[in-house]
């Protein structure tokens, strides 16, 4: 019997612009009636448009969702459907600049590579991280600080021009920039590789449960997936969003040099020393900063602090390629740092 899947493509997104989406379209549609799926394709033309049709998806009988974009056309599918509850498996076929979902995933960032190696995998459930006060949910990474400086400079006409390495200059720019302010957390059912002097307080935001932390910083990064790629950098190897938790790191470093250090100790993930990085694994954390940091869900400003963010366990079911699964493997040896060209030349 013949499984149907809504295909939702934007046409305007950087992979999908260097072909015609009728060259795009007519691919995946053979490949997708090659496995027996039929497939209903429709290109968007405003925003919102992949929202709401991944909220009726499950309502209009279909058996899964593809969706050929970027990140940001990525999340309104996610979000659509997990506003709706109602989550279909789902084909990830990147088309961006980013692609931090399908990179996390090991899924090819040309969308009919793509689909080929998804259809010959398997789906695996994923955490998702789902920010309260901002009604934003993310997959890959949350944060307040340096990364959201780095996401509002690496602006569109920035990525048209240089491709991903204008979030690698963005960087660079916001090295010189670091400032620490007052910052606060409040963390539920954490586990800490550091011991933070950690007492009850109750806010509005949060419930007696919840242990605060204070200290000084300049960026606090939530990760929900083990790893991003910017540029030919890999951060927060070993996060996976499969365990039903996030990891929080505090940044503390003032110049240069100590962000730096603090970047090596994100990388390395297994290191111990006592300048690396403050990390918490938690259910949820509330974030808040004297003055304000902006923030940023997956690659979108959102404003600034405070953040509310929590995990929602095993909430959408993806399709993932072999390649994945190898990199899942329990047994495998590998080390995940080993093809990262900054980490080898470091070592």
């Amino acid at each position: 019997m013949s499984r149907s899947v809504l295909v939702i493509v934007n046409p305007i997104s950087g992979r999908a612009q260097e072909d015609t989406p009728k060259d795009i379209t007519g691919q995946l549609e053979t490949h997708f009636a090659a496995y027996d799926y039929h497939a209903d394709i429709r290109l968007t033309s405003a925003k919102g448009d992949a929202h709401a049709w991944a909220m009726g998806a499950k309502h209009h009988h279909f058996d899964s969702v593809a969706v050929v974009g970027g990140d940001g056309t990525i999340m309104e599918v996610i979000s659509g459907m997990l506003s709706a509850h109602a989550c279909l498996p789902l084909f990830v076929l990147p088309a961006g600049t980013g692609n931090l979902l399908a990179r996390t995933l090991h899924i090819p960032e040309d969308p009919v590579t793509a689909l080929l190696a998804l259809l010959e995998g398997e789906t695996r459930a994923l955490d998702v991280g789902y920010i309260k006060n901002k009604r934003r949910y993310f997959i890959v990474a949350a944060g307040a600080g340096v990364d959201a400086d780095t996401m509002r400079d690496a602006n569109r006409d920035s990525k048209a021009r240089f491709g991903r390495q204008a979030y690698v200059w963005a960087i660079l720019r916001n090295l010189f920039q670091r400032r620490v302010v007052d910052v606060t957390l409040w963390l539920e059912e954490t586990t800490s590789e550091t011991t933070p002097e950690m007492t009850p307080e109750t806010t509005p935001e949060t419930t007696p449960e919840m242990m605060s932390v204070r200290l000084r910083a300049h960026s606090v990064l939530v990760f929900n997936a083990s790893e991003i790629n910017v540029g030919p950098l890999r951060v927060g190897p070993g996060v996976t969003p499969h365990d039903g938790m996030l990891e929080v790191a505090v940044l503390r470093g003032v110049n240069v040099w100590s962000f730096l250090v603090d970047a090596w100790h994100l990388l390395s993930h297994t290191l111990r020393h006592r300048n690396a990085p403050d990390r918490y694994s938690v259910r949820r954390v509330h974030i808040a900063a004297k003055p304000a940091l902006l923030t940023q869900a997956d690659g979108d400003v959102l404003g600034e602090t405070p953040l509310d963010i929590e995990v929602l366990p095993h909430a959408i079911d993806v399709m993932v390629p072999r390649a994945y699964l190898d990199y899942l493997d329990p047994d495998k040896t590998s080390n995940p740092l080993t093809d990262n060209p900054i980490v080898d030349a470091l070592v």
